[in-house]
């Protein structure tokens, strides 16, 4: 496959940037080793240093997909590298937008050194419109549009109240839920309790029209669970005396945005998904006030991901790009 084959003709002219600053042995030499959740703690550190607001710069965007993407990591003068395979094709080689202390500019060519020395194409998948307007800035590059990998953004404002006519249906759905449920508890999710999650979602029905990602997330989320207490995650459940856990969420703060990482639902109990994340959303404005918005990540060209995730009117759906340098 050429180059011309793998990109659509976005083509962008930046300014290419410097060599000098990067030696070829270091390229040569560089490696890369496997992400696992020893590193949690220090990509928290790298993640906090992102104005990124795609799920693709958190932790829990990064470790629970760092198996079915095969991400692995480096770092190299403060910089954390990711490299894994494209969103949009596994069988493609890509690196993340590196996140640290080396300029964009050289670590572009740090990425584009280590390819050609590699015979492979230098290509970063998942990146954000406003990532892409900076490598244009820097150096030539092809952008081929990632479809169905958009985040959806929400405000945190209006989904803690579900205000709006738009957001008619989801209140409704809130108000039913706390007639219906008036004694029901919303509890923080902590290592001592979150064996009731793991219990209703054991008990969650896998449905036939899944998506292809579903059994994956599904035992990724067992994972986090599991192991909750190492990650910097914030999540509550709704306990309905009698029925038990109705939903769970997690989600992780970066910067003024809400990563909601995870949702669980029992569909049996009308409006549970309606009342836990809006309780969530309301409960997180206020331990974090700098939170302004809610990304509740991709749809994955999943039609019912997508009309479920439409349903709470996004204020924006962040475009994301495979980006060839050239």
């Amino acid at each position: 496959m050429t180059r011309s084959d793998y990109f659509s003709p976005l083509t962008f002219t930046g300014n290419r940037v410097a060599t000098s600053t990067l030696s070829a042995p270091a390229t040569r030499q560089a490696t890369f080793a496997k992400l696992d959740n020893s590193m949690i703690e220090t990509l928290s550190e790298y993640v906090a240093k992102t104005d990124c607001r795609t799920c693709d710069c958190s932790v829990g965007g990064i470790m629970m997909w760092a198996d079915y993407f095969n991400y692995t990591y480096m770092i190299f003068r403060n910089t954390l590298f990711i490299k894994g395979v494209a969103e949009n094709d596994l069988s493609k080689t890509a690196f993340s937008i590196p996140m640290g202390e080396m300029p964009l500019a050289e670590s572009l060519q740090f990425i584009r050194s280590y390819c050609t020395a590699r015979n492979i194409l230098p290509v970063l998948s998942a990146v954000s419109e406003s990532d892409l307007e900076k490598i244009n800035e820097l150096t030539p590059c092809k952008a081929l549009p990632l479809e169905d990998w958009g985040d959806y953004i929400y405000d945190i404002e209006r989904m803690s109240t579900f205000s709006g006519k738009k957001m008619a249906k989801k209140r409704n759905h809130l108000n039913r839920f706390n007639a219906d449920h008036p004694d029901c508890e919303f509890v923080d999710i902590t290592p001592d309790n979150v064996h009731l999650c793991i219990d209703m979602l054991r008990g969650l029905e896998v449905g036939i029209d899944k998506p292809l990602t579903a059994d994956y997330e599904r035992e990724k989320t067992f994972e986090v669970l599991e192991n909750l207490d190492r990650y910097p995650f914030e999540g509550i459940m709704a306990i309905v005396p009698g029925k038990g856990v109705a939903a769970f969420t997690l989600g992780e703060v970066v910067g003024d945005t809400l990563m909601a990482h995870i949702e669980k639902i029992n569909h049996e109990i009308s409006g549970a998904g309606e009342a836990v994340s809006s309780k969530f959303c309301s409960i997180m404005r206020q331990r974090h006030p700098q939170l302004r918005f809610v990304n509740r990540e991709e749809d994955a060209g999943d039609p019912g991901l997508r009309k479920a995730k439409l349903a709470y009117q996004p204020s924006e759906i962040i475009k994301k790009y495979n980006v060839m340098l050239l």
